[in-house]
């Protein structure tokens, strides 16, 4: 299954646990690959098309 089809099957509340997981790991720890920062775009993506606001400065904030 490829990444932007299992966030679409994800309820709310994992997207964005997903979400903070992932921008821990690139933003936070710097411990990360490419397709990390590419999932983390994905995610974010998703959580604006749910009418989810998302600003990363100065820490990750998820607010609707």
């Amino acid at each position: 299954m490829e990444y932007a089809e299992k966030v679409k099957s994800m309820s709310d509340e994992q997207l964005k646990e997903e979400t903070y997981g992932l921008h821990e790991a690139v933003r936070i720890v710097e411990c990360f690959g490419p397709e990390d920062v590419a999932k983390l775009e994905v995610c974010k993506a998703a959580l604006l098309g749910r009418g989810y606001d998302v600003d990363e400065k100065p820490i990750l904030s998820i607010e609707k």
